[in-house]
């Protein structure tokens, strides 16, 4: 499969072409759900267990992909956060907030670098979605949505 970014993902299985057409590009169109569905599993599983950059994580990986990995990281990073400071420590969301910073400053030095196309678009899509996270991780610490009161009803959407 190859995006119009140019970004290449070889199918995880080869399809062969045994019967009518039709039934050979559902079998295509099957194999592309499945390969896309694996690619973004290994793309999470490797954002936290792999002992590399996010520099490194980002070039090794589709655009989409770092993507959606991202944004699931950084829910869960801000839930873990949330369940520190109900369970007491207040400074968790501080700590979620200096991780972020020490992110977006590896990206944006990547950006700031030589880059093909394909890499600074994925870099630049990154920096966005993980600052405009930022924001809503500001929003929290500053608004003091994070105490957990039940008479608050959160407006953050």
């Amino acid at each position: 499969m190859v995006s119009k970014e140019g970004e290449m993902i070889s199918f995880k299985n080869q399809i062969k072409m045994i019967k009518s057409v039709p039934i050979w590009m559902n079998s295509v169109v099957q194999e592309m759900k499945k390969t896309v569905k694996y690619i973004i599993k290994m793309s999470i599983y490797n954002y936290a267990s792999v002992k590399q950059s996010c520099s490194d994580w980002i070039i090794n990986h589709a655009g989409v992909c770092t993507l959606v990995a991202c944004k699931i990281w950084w829910t869960a990073e801000v839930e873990y956060s949330l369940m520190q400071v109900n369970e007491g420590n207040l400074k968790a969301m501080k700590s979620l907030m200096y991780k972020v910073n020490d992110r977006l400053d590896e990206l944006l030095l990547q950006i700031r670098n030589p880059l093909n196309i394909t890499n600074r678009i994925k870099f630049i899509n990154t920096f966005l979605l993980i600052f405009y996270g930022k924001s809503v991780v500001e929003r929290l610490i500053n608004e003091r949505y994070f105490t957990f009161d039940p008479n608050i009803l959160l407006p953050l959407l």
